[in-house]
């Protein structure tokens, strides 16, 4: 019912992997690639996050960033079913776009 969140919502998650694409943005705009990256992973019980897998954009300097962000970063809010916390996945997009001056 209720799907895993990164602490502070949406707008947290924005800033956090803001400040991690900004790290990482050399080796990423050197590859010149633009798009969204997808990262399923699984939040359990306590907000541990396991299991980090691209779904798209595998072998991109973007995906390298989104797993190291999502494995190192906070732990994250659990999903709620019929009122328990529960184990359950997750799938987080960071998108990357390169600006034409």
């Amino acid at each position: 019912e209720v799907e895993p969140s990164f602490p502070g919502g949406d707008e947290a998650w924005k800033r956090y992997i803001t400040k991690v694409i900004k790290e990482h943005i050399n080796e990423i705009a050197a590859e010149n690639k633009s798009g969204t990256c997808k990262v399923k992973f699984i939040v359990d019980k306590d907000g541990t996050v396991s299991d980090v897998k691209v779904l798209s954009m595998q072998g991109t300097k973007l995906a390298e960033a989104a797993v190291e962000a999502i494995k190192k970063g906070p732990r994250w809010n659990p999903a709620k079913q019929n009122g328990y916390i529960v184990t359950a996945y997750r799938e987080q997009p960071v998108t990357f776009t390169i600006s034409e001056n």
